[in-house]
């Protein structure tokens, strides 16, 4: 229980560390593996900082999992110095250890530090080429960033789908269209795995390099597009002065959900819900489109009038990123909680 809710970054970490409290007063007595866990769960909320360093001193016997759990802890609330202090105490190191206190000082912005420790290891996984490429590449030295890729590829350890999109990442604000096209050209030659990330990042890349053209073309052969694929690619045109071609491709979204709705009754023969009038009509609105947006309405208002989805007004509102439905007279609307939900979204 007390893993499972450390897992989530959330309020459900407090929940790890009440079973944790209520298990060192009445069950059995914790150990490395559960320290670990509340450990994590504390690293996820700051007012639990000074706890989880009282707990960690409080251990006696440590083994890797709870010091590397600690000097992530550490890093993640900017302390670098003291997870450095917790790094060179422990007896034996592993891989995971390497790779958090590094990934820490990169992270932190002293690349200088986490290169001097990269040096040392003497066995690197993907994870720590990763984590050493990505913290040149977030603070700007993006040809550090290519130089280390071009070392890496030297050794045995191959790059991954993340570390290429870093790669590409680095090389659209370097603007160099020829690495471009090389780092193009190993992703199709070594079959690197194509996902959304490794996608829209290529097309970034090709934008940020000043080829449009090209970004177009992997954007036109993705097999699915998603959200981001098309801000990206709109955003590329947009950036060239290619206002139109921005424009006719962000009308191609519009209607791809209006085709999607309309496949939904007249193929399939679904009777379109609240939820799915909702979903239409946020569409159009916040595409700006306020006119369709109540041409629509209208449309609604005939489908039900036919019987089709009788349902209530739907109206949503989202709190802290939490969704709430409301249905039109629905009694709910007017309890304490939903009355707190209406006046937090106004002030």
């Amino acid at each position: 229980m007390i893993t499972s809710y450390s897992n989530h970054q959330s309020h459900l970490s407090k929940e790890a560390i009440l079973i944790y409290e209520m298990m060192h007063r009445d069950g059995p007595h914790p150990n490395n593996f559960t320290l670990s866990s509340v450990l994590k769960a504390c690293s996820f909320l700051k007012a639990m900082y000074e706890e989880a360093r009282l707990l960690f001193d409080s251990v006696r016997e440590r083994n890797a999992v709870v010091y590397n759990t600690m000097i992530a802890c550490y890093a993640k609330v900017g302390d670098i110095e003291t997870a450095r202090q917790v790094f060179d105490k422990m007896p034996e190191k592993d891989s995971i250890s390497w790779n958090i206190v590094i990934s820490g000082y990169a992270s932190n912005g002293n690349t200088s530090i986490a290169r001097e420790l990269f040096d040392e290891m003497l066995e690197r996984n993907i994870n720590s080429w990763n984590a050493m490429i990505a913290g040149y590449s977030c603070f700007g030295e993006w040809r550090e960033a290519v130089d280390l890729f071009k070392s890496m590829l030297l050794g045995t350890v191959k790059p991954d789908h993340a570390t290429m999109a870093v790669l590409m990442s680095a090389c659209g604000h370097l603007g160099s269209l020829k690495l471009a096209r090389q780092i193009h050209g190993f992703l199709q030659k070594n079959r690197t795995e194509m996902n959304f990330h490794v996608y829209n990042s290529l097309i970034d890349m090709y934008a940020k390099c000043g080829n449009v053209d090209e970004a177009y073309q992997v954007f036109d052969g993705m097999p699915m597009k998603d959200v981001v694929s098309y801000n990206v690619m709109i955003s590329g045109l947009a950036n060239h002065g290619r206002g139109q071609d921005a424009l006719n491709l962000f009308a191609k979204i519009i209607g791809k959900g209006r085709d999607y709705f309309d496949c939904m009754v007249k193929v399939y023969a679904i009777k379109p819900s609240a939820d799915h009038f909702a979903c239409m009509v946020d569409l159009y609105g916040r595409a700006g489109l306020i006119e369709d947006a109540l041409e629509f309405v209208k449309t609604m208002q005939l489908m039900r009038g036919k019987g089709v989805g009788k349902t209530m007004g739907c109206s949503w509102i989202e709190v802290e990123s939490e969704f709430h439905e409301f249905l039109m007279g629905e009694a709910l609307l007017y309890s304490k909680k939903r009355k707190s939900i209406l006046w937090q979204t106004r002030s």
